[in-house]
């Protein structure tokens, strides 16, 4: 029998779960935690030309040039949110 790992919190608990599947979960959502970490930072200090609003997107994946550059700038024109990366 593998190791098992639980987690005893009031609001999220975990049941037993052989440890090598938590830390294949855990992996993968550090990627994601990181990743919005510097997206939140660049857009928190992106200073954007006067007359333009500049913001963080997410890049649909249909607009993507590099499958995998998921965010980018982009901008509100009219009613609609334009991506310029």
């Amino acid at each position: 029998m593998s190791p098992l790992i639980e987690l005893v919190h009031p609001e999220t608990p975990l049941s037993d779960v052989p440890i090598s599947i938590f830390m294949n979960s855990m992996q993968s959502r550090i990627v994601d935690i990181v990743e919005l970490m510097v997206i939140f930072l660049c857009a928190r200090h992106l200073k954007s030309p006067s007359g333009l609003n500049l913001m963080i997107i997410e890049i649909p994946e249909e607009r993507r040039t590099n499958p995998n550059v998921r965010y980018g700038y982009g901008t509100m024109i009219g009613n609609e949110l334009v991506p310029l990366s």
